[in-house]
């Protein structure tokens, strides 16, 4: 059994279609000139009926034209997202803008959802570096309390040991008193993650032997620091490796929902706004202006108001055929 799909027409076609719609109500409601012979009303009488008649006409045009305006506000937002879907980043702020109110609170509560469930997966992975980073704190008190680790528990006292140029061959000075206290701040200015620490201790063991030549033996302590510490590290390393890996991926997870979200929110938008046009859509060829219009008296004429509405009709008979043909239906 062959499956067939149709596509109901885009919001955008819909609401071509109204616009069309309401230039044909428009032209029909244009004063015509009285001295030409074919645009002159031939019934006279019942001036005050007509008029009222006219003006609910006229209302119920206006009425009509208002939505089509709310809903192209709509579509035009529905089509700046499909148009910049393919760029890196997606300004999500921007997208309730013009939303219609219950619209807006779909997508908000989408993209809410989508938030809340990436604050729970990073304070999931905040808890595991914190366990990383205690597990790292024991390494870094075990080389910190080696027998040859006090040159490097303060900062270098350039001044009282006469280093003159210090400054000018350690460009970033780091001491293990410098880093024990980032790692216990609590102010937001601490480490971010395990291989922040790391980068600071290795830097403190290479700034002390790049200063110091071989022979000396701050830079012997240092080495031998290093070798030991970086030891350590590599027994830790593959979890810090896991973590990192799992926080890329929750990262990619997090975007492609965030994005799936959009994407469904619009779609529902477009199915929404393509329902609401097409009733406004139906309510326009109800409009009885034929009927009314030729029986209005005054300044309205027959031969145009059956021109324009000959060619709604072949217009909204055709439509459909040529929004396939351009495959928009």
């Amino acid at each position: 059994m062959v499956r067939r799909y149709y596509r109901s027409p885009s919001p955008t076609s819909t609401i071509f279609m109204l616009r069309v719609q309401i230039w044909s109500f428009s032209c029909q409601m244009e004063p015509v000139p009285s001295s030409i012979p074919d645009f002159v009303d031939s019934r006279q009488g019942n001036d005050t009926g007509d008029a009222a008649e006219a003006e609910g006409f006229m209302h119920r045009v206006d009425e009509i034209s208002v939505q089509i305006d709310k809903l192209e506000k709509r579509v035009i937002e529905i089509e700046q997202f499909y148009l910049a879907r393919g760029d890196a980043q997606q300004n999500i702020s921007k997208a309730s803008s013009t939303l219609k109110d219950k619209d807006k609170e779909k997508h908000i509560t989408s993209i809410r959802k989508q938030q809340q469930d990436s604050s729970r997966r990073e304070g999931a992975a905040a808890k595991r570096m914190q366990e990383l980073m205690r597990q790292f704190a024991t390494i870094f008190r075990q080389i910190s309390q080696h027998k040859w680790a006090w040159p490097f528990l303060d900062p270098v006292d350039v001044e009282g040991l006469g280093l003159h140029d210090y400054y000018e061959v350690i460009d970033k000075p780091m001491d293990f008193s410098t880093i024990k206290n980032k790692m216990e701040a609590k102010d937001g200015s601490g480490y971010k993650n395990v291989r922040e620490i790391y980068a600071d201790v290795r830097l403190v063991f290479k700034n002390a032997m790049r200063y110091n030549d071989e022979k000396n033996d701050v830079h012997v302590m240092a080495k031998t620091l290093l070798e030991k510490f970086e030891e350590k590290w590599l027994q830790l390393l593959p979890k810090v490796a896991e973590e990192e890996k799992r926080k890329v991926e929750e990262e990619v997870e997090f975007q492609f929902d965030m994005q799936h979200a959009q994407e469904a929110a619009y779609a529902n938008m477009a199915r929404d706004i393509s329902n609401e046009a097409t009733l406004w859509l139906e309510k326009a060829v109800d409009t009885p202006n034929v009927h009314f219009l030729r029986h209005a008296k005054g300044d309205f004429g027959i031969s145009r108001l059956v021109t324009s509405e000959i060619f709604m009709v072949g217009f909204l008979n055709a439509t459909p055929s040529i929004f396939r043909a351009r495959g928009m239906l």
